[in-house]
C-alpha cells in the first residue's frame, strides 16, 4: 500500500511550518468528479465553489508550525515525518509513504533534512528557526548558479541525509510528460554507460514500475512507443 501525500514547507524569519495533505483522501472525496468515460474532469464542471470548499474541509490534512516563542508542535512535526518510514503492518502488508511536492528535490526535501539534522543539535527553537532560515537563503541564492548548487558542501550534506519517506517531484513528472526515451537512454541515465546488462533490463523494471502505478489512484502511466522506447504520461 502506498500513502500519497502532498506537502509544502514555509520558512520565514521567525516562523517555520510544514503542511501535509493526503492525496488518497483528496481523490476519494472527489472521486465522483468524472465524465461519462470515468475520466477526471475539472471540479468546477461538477461542483459549485461552495461545494468544493465544503469538500476540501473534509480532506485529511495535517499542519505543524513553530515560532521563536512557540515550540509546542515541534515534536508532533518530527513524529509525523518519522512515521512516513516504510513498515509492515500486522497483516504483513508493506506500507510506504510518498511525499509529493513542486520542485521539492531542490528545496522542500533539503529543508526537511535540515530540520531533522538540527532539531536535536540546537539549544532553542529560535536557534533552530534561524538555522532553517539561513539554510533556506543558501538554497534560494544558489539555485541561479547550477555549479554552486551542485557542489556546495552544505547542500550536498543535506542531499545525502536519508529521509524516511520517498520524495516525488511533480515538476519533474510534468517535465517528463510526453517525452520519449529509448531503452539505451534509460540504461545510460539509470545505470550508466558502463553497465554490462542488456536493454531488456529496462523492460523488466518498467513492468515492475507499472505494477506499482496500478496500485495507486493516480492517473499516471508509462506508454510503450513501439520501435522507439517509452514515455511517461499524466492524464
Amino acid at each position: 500500500m502506498i500513502n500519497c501525500i502532498a506537502y509544502d514547507v514555509e520558512v520565514l524569519r521567525n516562523f517555520f511550518s510544514i503542511t501535509f495533505v493526503s492525496i488518497n483522501s483528496y481523490l476519494k472525496v472527489f472521486k465522483d468528479c468524472v465524465n461519462a468515460d470515468n475520466k477526471p474532469i475539472p471540479l468546477v464542471q461538477k461542483l459549485s465553489v461552495e461545494e468544493i470548499k465544503a469538500r476540501l474541509e473534509t480532506v485529511e490534512k495535517h499542519s505543524f508550525y513553530i515560532t521563536y516563542t512557540d515550540d509546542s508542535q515541534l515534536l508532533s512535526m518530527i513524529d509525523y515525518i518519522n512515521k512516513t518510514r516504510c513498515y509492515k503492518d500486522s497483516n504483513g502488508t508493506i506500507i510506504r509513504t510518498d511525499l509529493y511536492g513542486f520542485n521539492n528535490f531542490n528545496y522542500d526535501n533539503l529543508m526537511i533534512a535540515a530540520l531533522l539534522s538540527f532539531y536535536m543539535r540546537t539549544n532553542s527553537t529560535k536557534e533552530l528557526i534561524n538555522k532553517l532560515y539561513e539554510t533556506s537563503k543558501i538554497i534560494i541564492s544558489s539555485q541561479d548558479d547550477k555549479d554552486k548548487f551542485k557542489t556546495d558542501f552544505y547542500l550536498n550534506s543535506l542531499r545525502k541525509y536519508k529521509l524516511p519517506f520517498t520524495g516525488v517531484d511533480v515538476m519533474r513528472i510534468f517535465a517528463l510528460n510526453k517525452a520519449v526515451f529509448t531503452r539505451e537512454q534509460l540504461l545510460n541515465k539509470v545505470w550508466g554507460y558502463d553497465f554490462a546488462g542488456e536493454t531488456r533490463t529496462v523492460d523488466t523494471h518498467i513492468k515492475r514500475i507499472r505494477a506499482k502505478l496500478d496500485n495507486t489512484a493516480l492517473n499516471w502511466s508509462i506508454k510503450t512507443i513501439y520501435g522507439v522506447g517509452y514515455k511517461f504520461e499524466v492524464e
